[in-house]
Order: C-alpha cells, then structure tokens, then sequence
C-alpha cells in the first residue's frame, strides 16, 4: 500500500470497527497502516471482509496476524506456496547464513527445521534447486492444510547471533530480518533485538 491508499486503508479500518464493536486508537491504526504497507490494499479490503463474514467474536478487533491470515486464505494454495519460496530464496541468496531470519509466513519456518536450521540451508549444489523447490512447494500445502502445526519460532538464529552469544559478544548481535511481502513485492526490514536465544538451534 502506498500513500494514496491510505484514506481507503481507513475506511476498512473503520468498517471493522462497527462490526466488532471494538474502535482503534489512531495510534493503533498508524501501527497498523505501518505494519501492514507491504500488502496491496485489494488483498487488504478483501481480507477485511472476510473477517467479518467469518470472525464469531466481538468487542475485540483483528490482529494483524488475522487480517494476514484471511489475506493468505483468500490466495490459491499453489500462489501462496510460490510466494514462500520466493521469500525463502530471497533469504537465502541475501541474508544466509550469518543474519538471523523471520519471515511473515510461518510455514516457511517450518519446513526449514524440517530440513535442518538455517545457517545450513543453501548447501544443495545448483542442480538440485528444481528438486528442492517441488519438496518445498510439497511440504508447503500439506502444512497449510494442517490444524496441528505448532508455533513457529519468531525467527531463525544465523551465525552472527549464534556465535556472538555463545562467546558473550552481547553487545555486537544484529537485529533479525523480517522478509515479507504479497504478489512477489519482497521487502525487508529490521525487528526489534535479538532474543539473546537460540531460537533454532
């Protein structure tokens, strides 16, 4: 979402507000518009109905990770799962494997502990990227079709992280990434300090 997509960014805003009863502070909805600017405001208004038509509960209002949730169902499976490769690769190619690593799909997270942790991603030869790419796309849809997936850790230690705090360096650990985006617009941003853990190891 850009700047022009603001006012009709606050009329769903707004819209939720009267279905569940629940009105946001305009700092809550900065916070949100900040949050949620790498959606496209299409996949926003509709994420936003969908919640309506569906939620079962009021007096409290969507959290971003629902509003993110609705957008994602409201994708293809097979869309949603390309887009999490391309996320994935996109992590790989310009942050592994020293920075830490989070991504605003869970999913993605997953299936990196199932085939290993992530400073030992990328270690496939070139030729077997297509291979690695039809098991991602796999794993990808039958965890998206599952009701018991736990929760993902907030994100992935790289080596930075895992070495710094093992040898005490507490004051030299980057901040993780967070990789996101909709419709193959991946941007990436900061999160706030590191847990000072080793959320993957």
């Amino acid at each position: 979402m850009g700047p022009d997509d603001k006012q009709l960014f606050g009329i769903a805003m707004g819209i939720m507000a009267e279905a569940f009863q629940k009105r946001p502070s305009d700092t809550m909805t900065e916070i949100y518009w900040k949050i949620l600017q790498d959606m496209i405001i299409e996949d926003f208004e509709r994420a936003s109905l969908s919640i309506i038509n569906t939620r079962k509960i009021t007096g409290t209002f969507p959290l971003v990770a629902e509003i993110r949730e609705a957008a994602n169902t409201l994708m293809p499976l097979d869309t949603r799962a390309a887009l999490a490769w391309d996320k994935f690769i996109y992590a790989l190619r310009h942050h592994h494997p020293y920075d830490s690593v989070a991504f605003d799909d869970p999913i993605i997270a997953h299936i990196i502990l199932v085939w290993g942790d992530w400073p030992s991603m990328g270690e496939w030869p070139e030729n077997k990227t297509q291979w690695w790419r039809r098991e991602f796309m796999m794993l990808y849809q039958a965890y998206a079709k599952s009701n018991t997936l736990p929760e993902a850790p907030p994100y992935l230690v790289g080596l930075h992280e895992y070495e710094n705090s093992r040898t005490g360096w507490l004051d030299f650990i980057p901040k993780p990434v967070l990789i996101s985006g909709e419709h193959g617009q991946i941007k990436v941003r900061p999160l706030g300090p590191p847990a000072l853990k080793l959320a993957a190891r």
